[in-house]
This record gives structure tokens, sequence and C-alpha cells, in this order.
């Protein structure tokens, strides 16, 4: 991945959390989801809740940019397991990888 994607996929977050987006790192991303590039965390200074909905907000702008995004928080974790679920199945639909029912 080149350097240019790993800051497209920060400046995205930073955009839209306000510029809250403190970090980034990227990651492999397990087959069979590997063909939409690697993954793309951003760490934001927000509470999970928050976080989450940048990310779905942040996904809309992401969409066919070479990589997944996902967010990290350094706030609390206000969510429960299954509301990141449906956040994250969000985020998916918005970046155009098809989702199970």
């Amino acid at each position: 991945m080149t350097k240019n994607l790993e800051l497209e996929a920060f400046r995205i977050v930073n955009q839209v959390s306000g510029g809250r987006a403190t970090d980034y790192y990227v990651t492999s991303t397990p087959p069979p989801l590997d063909r939409f590039g690697p993954t793309v965390v951003v760490r934001v200074d927000a509470d999970a809740r928050e976080a989450l909905e940048i990310l779905v907000e942040a996904a809309k702008e992401a969409r066919g940019k070479g990589f997944l995004l996902q967010v990290d928080w350094s706030g609390k974790t206000d969510v429960t397991a299954d509301e990141e679920s449906r956040y994250l199945t969000l985020a998916m639909i918005e970046m155009g990888i098809p989702v199970l029912k």
C-alpha cells in the first residue's frame, strides 16, 4: 500500500471527525475481503459510539479507494458488541462490500 492511500484514509476520517483523527496504522485484510485492499485503522479521539458513527460517514468517501477503513477510539467503549457489529456492517455496506444477512 502506498503512503498516499494511508494518508487519504487519515484525511477522510480527520475531515469527518472535525480534526480528531490522531494516528493510523495499516493491517492486512483476511480473505475473502483482501480483494478490497489492506485495512487502514484510524484512531479517533472519541468514545466508541461517536467513533463508529464517524466510521459509517467516512466509509461513504472511502468507497472504491483501494483500502478498507476501520476506526479505533481513545475514549470509553460505550456500545455493546451487537451495536458495534451493526455499525461495522453499515460501514461495510457504505464501502461497497457485500454483506451476508
